[in-house]
């Protein structure tokens, strides 16, 4: 999917148009290169990939550190119709009608992408049930656009999850899958990398940024930095955890990401 830039910068395309982990750089490029050969590429900017981009970017902070790679075990769990409508803004506030979260609704440029858009729909994908994105930049490098994209949904099953005890590490394995939409050499710093709290939840958050500037200045970029987050949620026993994405190049203003997260409820 054209994820957030968040989307994660849409990768590498193989005949057309979706974060990273562990103490080491060169423990992180093995397990991305594992998690990304284990998991299916996700559906960015309404296509799909075949190919996976080898990471190129500069840990400057050791990551969690996940127990599992995804799996790609077939799921029984129903996924999102991809022909059905996200929800619009109600109130101000979108509203994940598979997890019970809500957020803030961005105004414009942002918009709600239709489902099919976001989602790819083979079955061991991770799935959208709500969200928002916006352009950052249209063919930045002559052929893809670069997103920026709040998501939410239920934390797909290929993802290990034990309990609120594995919140770092489901959080730490997502990150580590999601890497590979941003393909483009870039520095990383993390920001936050803790527990939270949303209405007596329990959950995990990693944020971070992502310095373009000298890859951007080289290819006029429009923009040179970008924060992006991944939220994991606990739900209670029987279900699954609320996922949040959030990627937020700088010219759609960053600011984005700390209003959303200071905002977060689940219902």
């Amino acid at each position: 999917m054209q994820l957030p830039a968040p989307d994660f910068g849409p990768p590498p395309k193989s005949g057309g148009a979706m974060p990273w982990i562990l103490g080491g750089i060169g423990a992180v490029l093995v397990l991305a290169l594992i998690a990304g050969a284990a998991f299916v590429i996700l559906k960015r900017n309404g296509e799909t990939t075949t190919t996976m981009p080898t990471p190129s970017t500069t840990e400057t902070d050791p990551l969690p550190t996940p127990s599992e790679s995804p799996t790609q075990s077939p799921t029984e769990s129903p996924t999102q119709d991809p022909g059905a409508d996200l929800p619009a803004p109600a109130e101000g506030r979108i509203t994940d009608p598979k997890t019970g979260l809500s957020y803030p609704a961005p105004g414009e440029p942002w918009s709600v992408p239709k489902s099919a858009e976001i989602n790819n729909p083979d079955p061991n994908a991770q799935q959208w049930s709500a969200g928002v994105r916006a352009l950052s930049q249209e063919k930045y490098d002559g052929q893809g656009d670069w997103m920026g994209s709040i998501y939410s949904g239920e934390l797909h099953e290929s993802y290990p999850y034990q309990g609120v005890d594995n919140l770092r590490a489901a959080t730490g394995t997502v990150f580590i899958d999601f890497a590979r939409f941003y393909p483009i050499k870039h520095e990383r710093n993390i920001l936050q990398d803790k527990a939270i709290t949303v209405d007596g939840h329990k959950g995990w958050l990693l944020e971070f940024e992502m310095d373009f500037t000298a890859e951007s200045e080289k290819k006029n970029y429009k923009w040179k930095k970008e924060r992006a987050a991944i939220a994991v949620i606990d739900r209670g026993e029987g279900k699954r955890p609320a996922l949040l994405y959030l990627s937020v190049p700088d010219n759609l203003d960053t600011g984005l990401v700390t209003q959303t997260l200071n905002s977060l409820k689940l219902s």
